[in-house]
């Protein structure tokens, strides 16, 4: 992989992003475990991934693994004990390589943190952007010049008209600090849509980022744990919902190939 080919890969472009966010982070409030306890979640991360590749020899995309790790790095506390964080990020890749079937459909990072944090009963931190403003835009605009080259700018936008709309309709209407939530632009416009997780293909494509956002504003309803995380969680059904409606539409248009060769 030459040097320009390396600049031009999505995911790289995707880590130095959410590098600088992390920079800005530490720059607005610097605690030294705000800088060393990300270093090890991530180093550990790379180190799971190494041994679960060779384990069940799966070839893994450049730079997915460190933006699986990344994520997992800057979104669990560092004020949570060390070991959440190293278990949601050996979760994360434990669903990367053994929980697919000819191809990836869990979101692996929404996972292991998801899954982390209810074992542990820790609310989820999202803390690299929390309250910044100037982490939050330059999180949004350098994704969006990535998620425009790759056609996929529909999946965050489609998600933030509606959620955006659903609490214009509140009765308590809009607060304008809204719109440069950290959590919720992290969510749209990295995890949201993610390449192997997210539909590429059909109907699906379009309508992915709306039955996400319809499933937070329908679980926001019941009243949960603080450990429970809408986005990730509304995520995660989004992506088993989206596996077996593919899956069976596959099926179908076979069935139909081999009718019409009888």
């Amino acid at each position: 992989m030459n040097i320009k080919s390396l600049l031009h890969n999505s995911r790289l472009q995707v880590s130095i992003i959410l590098l600088v966010v992390w920079v800005v982070s530490l720059l607005e409030n610097f605690q030294m475990k705000f800088l060393y306890v990300p270093l090890i979640i991530l180093a550990v991360g790379l180190v799971v991934d190494k041994l679960l590749r060779r384990l069940v020899q799966v070839r893994a995309t450049p730079f997915s693994s460190l933006v699986t790790s990344l994520l997992v790095a800057f979104i669990i506390s560092p004020e949570a004990p060390l070991w959440v964080g190293l278990a949601a990020v050996t979760l994360a890749f434990l669903a990367k390589y053994l929980i697919r079937s000819r191809q990836q459909w869990l979101n692996p990072a929404a996972f292991g943190i998801f899954i982390s944090s209810l074992v542990f009963g820790l609310p989820v931190g999202w803390w690299v952007t929390g309250d910044s403003r100037v982490g939050a835009v330059v999180l949004v605009v350098g994704m969006i010049y990535i998620l425009y080259k790759l056609r996929r700018l529909w999946l965050p936008a489609t998600f933030l008209l509606v959620y955006y709309g659903y609490f214009l309709l509140w009765p308590q209407g809009l607060d304008l600090s809204l719109l440069l939530d950290g959590t919720v632009l992290l969510f749209a416009f990295v995890m949201l849509p993610e390449p192997r997780t997210s539909p590429n293909l059909g109907i699906w494509r379009y309508s992915f980022g709306f039955l996400v956002v319809g499933l937070v504003i329908g679980l926001n309803f019941f009243q949960l744990s603080t450990s429970f995380d809408l986005l990730l969680a509304s995520l995660l059904m989004a992506n088993i919902l989206s596996f077996f409606i593919q899956s069976i539409s596959q099926r179908v248009k076979k069935q139909r190939m081999v009718a019409g060769t009888v």
